[in-house]
Order: structure tokens, then sequence, then C-alpha cells
């Protein structure tokens, strides 16, 4: 499933940012380089597990990853606030919630693909 969203290319603006291989990014992040290329294309979806680690490795912000809003690199402030064990489950918590939200809408919207697809095979 295509993801409209632009993760992937955000995903793929840090690695060209940080002059880094799609090879050393995917060991960095623990997943194979074929699946980091399909993150980036949009062609599967970004784990939980991969967002964060993107985030804690490439000083990014959850915000500009999720959404594009905001600076890409975290300021110095926003760093120490990923070492706040509270902090950190209150950001964990609403990007679960915005992932939530992200997959609700996309299978609506396959939803209404489908029946749009419906409708044309009738006619």
């Amino acid at each position: 499933m295509k993801d409209n969203y632009g993760i992937g290319d955000r995903i793929f603006a840090i690695r060209r940012k940080l002059k880094l291989s799609q090879q050393d990014v995917a060991d960095k992040v623990g997943v194979s380089r074929p699946s980091l290329s399909q993150m980036e294309t949009g062609t599967i979806a970004v784990s939980l597990h991969a967002i964060m680690k993107f985030v804690s490795l490439f000083n990014t912000t959850y915000e500009w990853l999720l959404t594009g809003k905001g600076d890409m690199f975290a300021s110095e402030e926003e760093r120490l606030e990923y070492l706040d064990p509270k902090i950190l489950q209150e950001k964990i918590s609403y990007l679960e919630e915005l992932l939530k939200t992200k997959e609700a809408l996309i299978f609506a919207k396959d939803a209404q693909i489908k029946l749009l697809e419906e409708k044309l095979e009738r006619k």
C-alpha cells in the first residue's frame, strides 16, 4: 500500500542530508536494505520501533518525521526531553494514536476506492 503521507520521503531526506547510504541507515536501524528502500518508497509501513530508532539515532523529531511539520532535527532541549521517561512515554502514546489514526484513514480510503471500483465495474 502506497504511503501518501510522506514519511518515506522524510526518511529519504534524512538519509540524503546525512550523506548515508541505504545500507548504512538499514544497519543502524536494524532492518534490511530492501526493507529500508520499501519504507522510503512507501511500499511498506514504517513500524513504531523503526520510527523510534530514526528519532534516537538521527536526532530527528517525531513531529517532523510523522507530519513534516517543524524542524528536521531536534534542538538540544528536545533531545533532553527524550531522556525523561515520562515525556518519552507521552510521546510514544501520542505516536501510537497517530499511527492508529493514519491506519484508520488508509483503511477508509481503501474502502472508498473499492466501492468506486465496484461501481465502475457495474457500468
